[in-house]
């Protein structure tokens, strides 16, 4: 997911905390980084999107056709028989895991002619009411990714085959 200025901006203002940080201080911080990330992946675990009444039967038909289109190998074959369940219409909601995962698969998906195309954009206005829900949960997932990437290169200069000057 592509960041926002707001977010980079939020980023620099994280690394530029970091400095002069000792080794101790920023493994505490990583520490705490895995604490975010545990208590946001709960967080996320029990989230649903409650999904409009309208049009949910053509737009679910739309998800289970392109899904069911695809090639999956032997070990995807259970996850993606999942994922078509989940658009069953009688879901009135749909979980975080299960929204993240189809949009993702879709998104990676080629479109062939004038009528996919316009299944697709009938998908995405469908979803348009949830939009900033899911991006926002989303957000959180690459915030507190990014900053604990950010710490661990942090971390890493302390390593003395990463920097020679380590010892020093």
């Amino acid at each position: 997911m592509k960041q926002t200025f707001e977010q980079k901006a939020k980023h620099a203002d994280f690394i530029e905390s970091l400095n002069g940080k000792s080794k101790e201080d920023l493994e505490k911080i990583e520490a705490d980084l895995i604490k975010q990330a545990d208590d946001v992946d709960k967080e996320l675990a029990d989230m649903k999107f409650d999904l409009p009444d309208e049009d949910r039967e053509k737009i679910y038909g739309y998800i289970r056709e392109f899904i069911d289109k695809q090639s999956y190998s032997w070990e995807y074959t259970l996850g993606a028989s999942a994922m078509y369940s989940v658009w069953d219409v009688k879901n009135k909601s749909v979980s975080y895991a299960a929204l993240d995962s189809t949009l993702r698969t879709l998104g990676q998906l080629t479109f062939t002619g004038h009528d996919e195309w316009n299944k697709v954009i009938a998908i995405n206005k469908y979803f348009e009411p949830i939009h900033e829900q899911y991006a926002n949960a989303t957000n959180k997932i690459y915030d507190v990714a990014e900053k604990h990437s950010i710490v661990m290169d942090k971390l890493q200069l302390f390593e003395p085959v990463n920097n020679p000057n380590a010892d020093k």
